[in-house]
């Protein structure tokens, strides 16, 4: 395999892995369960 393309390769799954990191950062710090979203019409099956 060519050095040049290896190396571009590594390059481009780094910016993807710092995106996706990104992308998790803010995924975290948005509150998914900190309130209902609609639980008036909520069916509880027993």
């Amino acid at each position: 395999m060519n050095e040049d393309l290896a190396a571009l390769s590594i390059s481009e799954i780094a910016q993807q892995l710092a995106a996706l990191a990104a992308t998790l950062s803010e995924l975290a710090e948005t509150p998914v369960f900190d309130e209902p979203a609609n639980d008036d019409d909520a069916e509880f099956v027993s």
